[in-house]
């Protein structure tokens, strides 16, 4: 990390100084990546509709008869990154309808419920949809472990080709002579270990239980740890007897998928029993555990939330014959088939994000040669002054306590009296197995506000440092802030990465600062957390968890930093300007310059 110039900036009749990334000083400072929500996600599919009728041949037109629910099940990624999820299911879908030809009397729709996909595995990866909070790796599991389970347990986990509804991918878990065995995943760890130590608890209070799809032999029994009953190495807090989880058993699997849901209520303990109560607020992951020998398939994982009223499956009218409501909805996924009408399901689910953002071809030509540090100093950026950013909007900054300003000209907070802070959004975030979305600073001919670059690691670090964790990974980042970096440097935004020269995240010789911790607390002044802890990740981890235990966003952050980028320390790397994803600018608030 590198000291922050200060630059003046001189305008007729108005003077304003520049911030930096880590030091930003005068009327520039760091500016806030906005309040954007931390989700990501694809396009949102689309969701299987199927036509409502064929259209009659003549007379007056009418109004759609039975065509049964279209309830088409979308789901809304938006530009925003936020993923898929819940898609709105359910209306009573109308068909175009002709003349001539009498109509079917009105039906009544079925009770609406919605869904929220966890991940339905067609990005072929190991890890769940990133969405509405949720991130984690899938995982297989035996006792005893290791033998003839597949996937192997530890490394080498991967969807099979051939999923429900015709859709590419699934889980298939095959295994012969053991206690149990079974598939799993963690529902809020950002690491690549299953299980770890660093798992945090998933709050699905807002939900009633899961449905999914199922084939193979035999019956399952779906578990829900909460982090009551999961050991302290594994992100728990059980110190006792573990792992005595609620759960409920399937009915007998055959060679054909069929939807199977359960409900939160109605489960019992693994040994039996309902005391404790089952609770969602602190569920660490999902199960499906087999016996002695199993083969089985599991697709289409989401969470169940009921809502939404009966609807009536169209007035009686003058139309074509019953349309046949969306038996062919052919894409998507992301809510559930919403069973609107008497006639017809609404598609297969449609589809939403998938939590992985394409990622960019490789920078085989035309890039520069570079390096990335790290800070975070909770200083403005100098991109979240309105004279830095040419007419456009300048990007967000917050208060202390985290909240968006609606002044974008507020002082800075590393300026006696200022307000302005680094907003907790900022922090970087993995939309990919290889590919991660964040913030930096730039000099030169590459810091100009709101420009992005594609960032490709090659495995090695500035210093000789072995980063090899970061072969084959990139990252897409938006230029926030200036000053004190080398023409080929891009300091990366990351909490615990170090505050250099100023310093708004703490105070001496008492807690202060946006973060209420000594400046004790924060590392090495450059280096942050890493630098303090001599490359030891388990004491990084443990720093995390002390001074951003309750800042959920900035411990997201600091964790990503641990997991996906692996603890590198100055990686090489090769850049190029490329367009901004349209999740990044809708986060900071700062359109791409171009």
């Amino acid at each position: 990390m590198s000291n922050r110039l200060f630059i003046g900036l001189l305008a007729v009749s108005l003077a304003a100084s520049l911030s930096e990334a880590c030091h930003p000083t005068g009327n520039v400072g760091t500016g806030t990546a906005g309040n954007g929500s931390q989700g990501t996600g694809n396009s949102s599919g689309a969701a299987g509709s199927g036509s409502a009728g064929t259209t009659g041949a003549a007379g007056t037109s009418g109004s759609a008869g039975t065509p049964g629910s279209a309830g088409s099940v979308s789901t809304t990624a938006g530009t925003s990154g936020n993923a898929g999820g819940t898609g709105n299911a359910g209306g009573t879908g109308t068909g175009n309808v002709g003349a001539t030809g009498s109509a079917g009397t009105t039906g009544a729709g079925g009770a609406i419920t919605t869904a929220d996909m966890i991940d339905h595995m067609d990005d072929g990866d190991a890890r769940i949809i990133m969405a509405n909070g949720r991130q984690g790796p899938w995982h297989s599991f035996s006792e005893p472990a290791g033998g003839n389970i597949q996937p192997p347990i530890g490394t080498g986990f991967l969807p099979a080709t051939g999923g429900v509804n015709s859709t590419s991918h699934a889980v298939h878990v095959t295994g012969s002579n053991y206690s149990f065995g079974g598939v799993g995943f963690d529902l809020n760890n950002s690491t690549t270990t299953p299980e770890s130590m660093q798992s945090q608890p998933y709050n699905a209070s807002a939900y009633n239980g899961i449905t999914f799809w199922a084939k193979g032999s035999g019956t399952l029994r779906i578990e829900f740890p909460q982090r009551s009953f999961v050991p302290t190495d594994r992100g728990g807090s059980c110190t006792g007897s573990c792992w005595n989880v609620y759960g409920a058993t399937t009915p007998t699997l055959t060679g054909t998928w069929q939807q199977i849901t359960i409900s939160w209520s109605g489960m019992q303990r693994e040994q039996g029993g309902t005391s404790p109560a089952f609770t969602a607020n602190e569920l660490m992951g999902v199960a499906f555990k087999a016996g002695a020998s199993f083969d089985f398939w599991i697709d289409e994982v989401a969470f169940t939330r009921s809502g939404g009223t009966t609807g009536s499956a169209g007035t009686t009218g003058r139309g074509g014959t019953t349309g046949s409501a969306g038996t062919t909805g052919a894409a998507g996924r992301g809510g559930t088939t919403g069973n609107a009408g008497t006639t017809g399901s609404a598609g297969t689910t449609g589809s939403g994000g998938s939590g992985n953002e394409p990622m960019p071809p490789p920078i085989t030509s035309g890039g520069m040669n570079g390096w990335a540090s790290r800070y975070w100093d909770c200083c403005k950026p100098a991109c979240g002054w309105s004279a830095n950013v040419s007419n456009r909007q300048p990007m967000r900054s917050c208060s202390m306590s985290n909240q968006t300003l609606s002044d974008n000209d507020a002082r800075n907070a590393c300026e006696p009296g200022g307000t302005a802070y680094m907003c907790w959004s900022g922090v970087p975030w993995q939309v990919g197995t290889n590919l991660s979305y964040g913030f930096a600073a730039a000099s030169g001919g590459n810091y100009r506000c709101g420009r992005c670059y594609q960032i490709q690691f090659m495995g090695t670090g500035q210093q000789g440092q072995n980063t090899s964790q970061l072969n084959g990974k990139m990252m897409i980042v938006q230029v926030i802030n200036n000053g004190g970096v080398g023409a080929d440097q891009f300091d990366l935004l990351i909490p615990g990465g170090g505050v250099g020269a100023l310093n708004a995240c703490g105070a001496q010789p008492n807690a202060g600062g946006q973060w209420n911790v000594t400046n004790s607390d924060l590392g090495a002044t450059y280096g942050g957390f890493l630098a303090g802890c001599n490359g030891s990740a388990s004491c990084v981890q443990q720093k995390c968890q002390q001074v951003f235990g309750n800042k959920p966003d900035l411990l997201a952050g600091c964790n990503w930093f641990l997991g996906w980028f692996g603890a590198a320390d100055n990686p090489k790397l090769t850049a190029k300007q490329i367009a901004c994803p349209s999740m990044i600018t809708q986060k900071s608030g700062l359109a791409d310059s171009g």
